[in-house]
């Protein structure tokens, strides 16, 4: 069974990551934190943020293939409640996993759960209103209805992940509907790649309003 476990460009993923963590922590660098990496894939970005970090890296099944596995800790999930307890992360990673959940405020009340008070979750997800879909790399396809859709996105992709693409108000809701404050930087990633290690560049420097950019970014916060 084949999901997204994509490995190419992570530690550039990662850099955006940080760089987004560390702007909104007011840091130079994330160090001593216990992260979860939510859906963590290949590996590489809980391999990254293990370096200087506590790192629990967990997903639905084991497709890692980093050479530095020895870094982090593994937790093969499932689909249901998290295992883990209450007030125990400092930092959640959710990079890209919303989009193939298809509870996806209850995952978002879980993340909730397992934050510590002071803690942050980094959510970044696909954008329904962007007219291409990010994983078929088709225009207009998820605008088609749901179900029509993941048949289709399955046979494309010869995947068995089902796909739920949000639009951006949608995804919004569900975050303050889990209880969530947050603060958005789609548009600070839009507007300065550079210094989000972002390879997303919009031509000409043309304005983009959130709303319609292929990828939403957002920290959270209890």
């Amino acid at each position: 069974m084949e999901y997204f476990a994509v490995s190419y460009n992570r530690e550039i993923k990662a850099k955006k990551i940080e760089a987004v963590l560390c702007d909104f922590l007011g840091e130079n660098n994330i160090r001593g934190k216990i992260i979860l990496d939510l859906g963590c894939g290949s590996g590489h970005i809980a391999e990254y943020f293990a370096q200087h970090n506590e790192v629990i890296a967990a997903d639905v099944m084991d497709q890692v293939t980093t050479q530095k596995k020895d870094g982090f800790t593994f937790k093969n999930i499932t689909a249901g409640i998290l295992p883990f307890e209450d007030n125990s992360f400092d930092i959640v990673i959710f990079n890209h996993v919303m989009y193939c959940m298809q509870d996806q405020y209850r995952q978002l009340k879980d993340i909730y759960r397992i934050l510590k008070k002071t803690g942050i979750c980094y959510l970044a997800t696909a954008n329904r209103y962007f007219p291409v879909e990010g994983f078929t790399r088709l225009p207009f396809i998820h605008y088609l209805p749901n179900r029509l859709f993941r048949t289709l996105s399955k046979s494309i992709k010869k995947s068995e992940a089902d796909l739920f693409p949000l639009g951006y108000h949608k995804i919004i809701h569900l975050i303050k509907k889990a209880g969530f404050s947050f603060h958005e930087y789609t548009g600070k990633i839009i507007r300065n790649p550079e210094k989000y290690h972002s390879e997303y560049r919009v031509p000409f420097h043309l304005p983009v309003p959130n709303c319609i950019s292929p990828t939403v970014v957002f920290i959270l916060r209890k």
